[in-house]
């Protein structure tokens, strides 16, 4: 005969707690059960994958919750969210900086012109997945040491309304996503840092650009580079002329170009197109003309 055994909740082992809490459904969850008992506290505060994910915003009790993230994750990888709002200033930076090297995940949400100075400029070895937006009507610039020109396993990549220069763009050998969305205004920024950034992303599979009218067109007609692994192109354009024409991508199998095009519009764009990258673009399984630009 095979007996029920029943275990109190507070003689749990460790390792089955610790996994009961990482299916929370918010943070609260985690901080209140710290308080059930003693031996929980102990458990949870002694397990620092259960600290390494936290949002981060400039408030007195925010400064304070990511202290103690910070110190009960230990060394494991943390995923951070951070909300710079109109009084953030170097105190957040200054928490979160020494902790760069071991940032799987960093999301900052509107980066205004005056804080991009303050940004991390250490390496970031174990950075995966980045995303800086700003919807400032001054347009952000990214320091040229932004993460010390040093972040090899970054995977994923969006910048939403900034302007990386061209020191900024350092190679990604390991990058799949690339997302570049650039402000109105971002006059600095030059075509031939996207293209010698491209260059050196030979994994790169999906690709979403918007480019806008100021952009400075400094590639010489006639400069293709090949890049070998994208299936998926999304591509917001003022002018046709500006970035197809210097791609060839034997692999494509989406591409989405935004704004509308009528039929005659269709024909011109692929006028401007070299021969044999026509062919390719043909080839391409879905080719979609949007009506509202992304």
């Amino acid at each position: 005969m095979i007996r029920n055994t029943f275990v109190p909740v507070n003689k749990l082992p460790p390792e089955i707690l610790s996994r009961i809490l990482e299916y929370r459904t918010c943070e609260q969850d985690l901080v209140e059960a710290t308080h059930v008992c003693q031996y929980w506290r102990s458990v949870l505060i002694s397990s620092p994958s259960l600290w390494s994910c936290f949002r981060f915003n400039r408030t007195g009790h925010d400064l304070n919750r990511t202290s103690t993230y910070l110190e009960r994750s230990k060394s494991a990888p943390i995923d951070v969210s951070i909300t710079i709002t109109f009084l953030a200033d170097l105190c957040m930076f200054e928490h979160l900086a020494p902790h760069i090297a071991r940032t799987r995940s960093l999301i900052i949400h509107e980066l205004h012109p005056t804080h991009a100075s303050l940004l991390f400029r250490s390496p970031a070895p174990s950075l995966q997945h980045l995303e800086i937006h700003s919807e400032d009507e001054d347009f952000v610039c990214l320091p040229d040491d932004f993460l010390g020109q040093q972040a090899p396993p970054l995977r994923f990549v969006k910048l939403s309304g900034v302007c990386p220069t061209f020191e900024t763009l350092f190679p990604l050998p390991n990058l799949t996503e690339f997302r570049l969305h650039l402000p109105e205004g971002a006059s600095s920024f030059r075509m031939s840092a996207l293209f010698r950034f491209l260059s050196d992303s030979p994994l790169l599979e999906k690709l979403c650009i918007r480019i806008p009218n100021q952009t400075t067109q400094d590639i010489p007609m006639g400069h293709v580079i090949s890049l070998e692994s994208l299936v998926e192109l999304e591509y917001t354009y003022d002018s046709g002329d500006r970035v197809l024409p210097y791609l060839k991508l034997p692999r494509l199998k989406h591409l989405q170009v935004a704004p509308s095009l009528g039929s005659g519009e269709v024909q011109k764009l692929a006028d401007i197109l070299p021969y044999d990258v026509r062919v390719l673009l043909a080839g391409a399984t879905t080719m979609s003309y949007n009506t509202d630009a992304r």
